[in-house]
């Protein structure tokens, strides 16, 4: 197992309840991209940009669109699978409350 991929199962397993992972990567970054979507299995679920910004950051760039970044979530089954690494879209633990939204939002546009 390669580097990046043990420590990110190393996560998930030292984080069982979490249900959605969800994190942020620069639009150029096509290293950060494939490791997300095709190793860890997350799914882009938004792009942030000038005409479509996060609303949870300030707009550093003045405008330019250089911080545009995609939005990617995770997640995981929590029916006994564990942190299994698959999306498993289903069957999530009755603590997720409303991160299991996102997780069916996922699923029909993936």
């Amino acid at each position: 197992m390669a580097g990046g991929r043990r420590i990110w199962s190393a996560i998930e397993q030292a984080y069982p309840e979490v249900c959605v992972w969800e994190t942020c990567t620069p639009w150029f970054d096509k290293r950060n991209i494939h490791f997300y979507i095709n190793v860890c299995g997350f799914a882009a679920v938004e792009f942030f940009c000038a005409r479509h910004p996060d609303p949870h950051m300030p707009d550093v760039s003045g405008g330019n669109g250089e911080d545009a970044m995609f939005r990617f979530v995770k997640c995981l089954r929590r029916d006994g699978a564990g942190a299994s690494g698959d999306q498993g879209f289903g069957a999530p633990a009755v603590d997720c409350d409303g991160e299991v939204e996102v997780c069916r939002n996922t699923s029909e546009t993936a």
